[in-house]
């Protein structure tokens, strides 16, 4: 498990192995490559993404609960 600053906060479902959870706190793949949109946004977003010619993903959603839940689908 990462050793970082919200270790207390995040928590990971079992099937993510720890060399994935290290892919989400490496500096080479955080940092400026996160957005966030409200829900009724989503859909313009991603057809400016394909107008652009760039990719786009939706990888999670903000919710009221505390902490931080990693899951895999």
């Amino acid at each position: 498990m990462a050793d970082i600053f919200l270790n207390q906060q995040v928590r990971f479902v079992d099937d993510i192995s720890e060399k994935e959870q290290m892919l989400l706190f490496d500096a080479q793949t955080s940092g400026g490559l996160l957005l966030a949109v409200p829900p009724d946004k989503l859909d313009e977003l991603l057809n400016r993404f394909v107008a652009e010619d760039q990719p786009g993903w939706v990888i999670g959603q903000v919710a009221a609960e505390p902490g931080i839940e990693i899951i895999s689908e």
